[in-house]
């Protein structure tokens, strides 16, 4: 059984905006009160773009946006969510249990591809459950798996083929390499399905050339 690993999240838009980025963020997680929030790029060096204090829970950040890009929302070195800075305003709001980021037509579109990809991946883990339930109850793990394989195997290939769509239907824009980068590095090289390698190596020369992605394809050949 091959699947992605998962990351999660929803969203909430605040005020209106001209051609620059306004970010409202909110917390009730109090380790982040005092602390500074940072967006990353997605190169390995992790590029800081902006950065604010969190305050009362509360965070905001606003600049011009020189090119779109996905970035990372990050505490220290530790990653919170991606985002799409573009122009417009973004609200972010962080709990415990997920965090969402909208109001902006890209981030919107990653938000819903997210909430998605988690719905199956609880679909999956669901699975899981189960077959270690009836297991460790003393049924044969090969008439658990064939009884329930078939379902399993075409939950996890329409799971591959969402990412893959997606990622493919972005060919214009930064979700594509944004998602793509977030998978590849969540994700081990061996777990990859083989229609994933297919995806890359099909895929046109300006996806493959964008620096994060080139920067990845140098060290990782497909």
């Amino acid at each position: 059984m091959v699947r992605f690993i998962t990351i999660a999240m929803t969203g909430v838009l605040l005020a209106a905006c001209g051609d620059t980025y306004n970010i409202d963020g909110k917390t009730g997680v109090s380790r982040f009160d005092g602390k500074t929030v940072y967006l990353r790029m997605l190169d390995d060096a992790g590029t800081v773009v902006d950065s604010a204090e969190v305050v009362h829970g509360t965070f905001k950040m606003s600049g011009n946006v020189d090119s779109v890009m996905m970035l990372m929302l990050c505490m220290d070195d530790e990653g919170i969510t991606p985002l799409v800075l573009e122009n417009g305003c973004l609200s972010v709001d962080i709990s415990n249990n997920e965090t969402a980021v909208s109001g902006t037509p890209l981030n919107d579109s990653l938000y819903s591809f997210l909430k998605h990809k988690k719905d199956i991946d609880t679909k999956l883990n669901e699975m899981d459950t189960e077959i270690a339930r009836r297991v460790l109850a003393g049924d044969n793990y090969d008439v658990v798996k064939m009884e329930v394989g078939d379902e399993c195997d075409s939950l996890c290939n329409g799971y591959n083929s969402y990412i893959e769509d997606f990622i493919s239907s972005n060919f214009d824009n930064v979700l594509s390499s944004g998602v793509f980068l977030l998978i590849c590095r969540s994700t081990p090289r061996e777990a990859l399905p083989e229609s994933f390698s297919s995806l890359i190596r099909s895929a046109p020369d300006d996806f493959k050339s964008q620096p994060i992605v080139a920067e990845y394809l140098k060290g990782n050949p497909y």
